[in-house]
């Protein structure tokens, strides 16, 4: 009894518990509209809100600093002059462009998502698909998943909004004032689909992923946000399972996604957490030294070997982790396995499992 409760204190988050990060409301989000002043960019790039800064992803001449976040480095220039003020302007056009994370605490955000997650349930298909994936009928049940309908929003942001109130429920990432004819409304935001809970460290549901039943272009995972109506940006944290958790130790396993860490965790019956993306690098190291693991298994899908960026995120991870003073493996299997999930329960179904 003693070695369990040693293994699981291990688990037991050090460090911040997740605060806003550095910029926070102040960048506005570059569009067709408003590009990079620095490189042209549409997309990815940002502007401090009073135009004192840019925040660009590709062009690193000149830069005052360099920062690092989930999709890689980020390099900071100064701005003046007409530069500056065509910016600021611009910012003060486009606020639904501000781009920001939550500043809810994790405990309200469970609270607000276990409130969604209770009033809905899981239907057969979704049952079924998830133990052909490898999890166990207890796995679901405990895990939260849940069907996410295409009605019911109206009634769902409601809920929330009950149990926090309006200022805070205006926080939750999915939670938006929707306005047409003349009316408004609260609303939740989010495609159909399959909703898969995503877990902090203690356990606290701290955001909600759809995987998209039939989608038709995009990605076939996404973040429940309501950033695109000019509210809060999810924050993104690697998600530990439960059975995880509960599994404990030093050593652990680093994947791509929330259901394949699930999924993997119940069928090689070691801690799998799973990142946002393989660019995640900073938030891998960040869990690693968390749960106080002093050895990590990097187990990222098997196109590493055909998609460069997929290479490069992966010895970038291994890279990070070696100088954090952690041991660090990759495991690799076939090609024609995707993913850890996959591969371990090819071997499962093999044995007979």
């Amino acid at each position: 009894m003693s070695r369990t409760k040693d293994r699981l204190s291990l688990w037991v988050p050090r460090g911040r518990s997740g605060g806003r990060g550095a910029g926070g409301a102040d960048l506005v989000r570059c569009t067709r509209n408003n590009p990079c002043p620095k490189c042209g960019r549409e997309k990815f790039c940002r502007t401090k809100r009073d135009g004192a800064e840019v925040w660009c992803t590709r062009d690193a001449e000149g830069a005052v600093r360099v920062l690092e976040n989930e999709l890689g480095p980020v390099y900071v220039h100064t701005l003046d002059g007409a530069v500056r003020e065509t910016t600021e302007r611009l910012a003060r056009l486009a606020p639904s462009a501000v781009s920001h994370a939550t500043t809810l605490g994790p405990d309200a955000l469970h609270r607000a998502y276990s409130v969604v997650l209770g009033a809905l349930s899981l239907d057969e298909q979704g049952h079924r698909g998830l133990i052909a994936r490898g999890l166990t009928a207890e796995d679901i049940d405990r895990g939260g998943y849940r069907a996410l309908p295409e009605r019911r929003r109206a009634e769902l942001a409601r809920l929330v909004v009950e149990a926090l109130g309006d200022d805070a429920a205006a926080q939750v990432p999915g939670i938006w004032w929707r306005e047409e004819g003349g009316r408004g409304w609260w609303s939740l935001a989010g495609a159909p689909g399959l909703l898969v809970p995503v877990r902090d460290l203690v356990g606290r549901v701290v955001a909600l992923k759809v995987r998209r039943r039939d989608p038709c272009e995009g990605p076939r995972y996404l973040y429940v946000t309501s950033s695109a109506a000019g509210g809060p940006a999810v924050r993104q944290v690697a998600h530990v399972p439960l059975r995880a958790r509960e599994i404990g130790g030093d050593a652990i396993w680093l994947t791509e996604g929330e259901l394949k860490a699930d999924a993997a965790t119940t069928l090689g019956r070691v801690p799998v957490l799973g990142l946002p993306g393989v660019s995640a690098t900073s938030l891998g190291v960040e869990v690693a030294r968390a749960v106080g693991a002093r050895r990590v298994t990097v187990a990222f899908d098997s196109d590493w070997r055909t998609n460069p960026d997929v290479a490069r995120h992966r010895a970038r991870m291994v890279e990070w982790l070696y100088r954090a003073g952690i041991d660090v493996a990759t495991e690799e299997w076939p090609s024609q396995w995707k993913g850890l999930d996959d591969w371990w329960l090819w071997r499962e179904v093999s044995r007979g499992g």
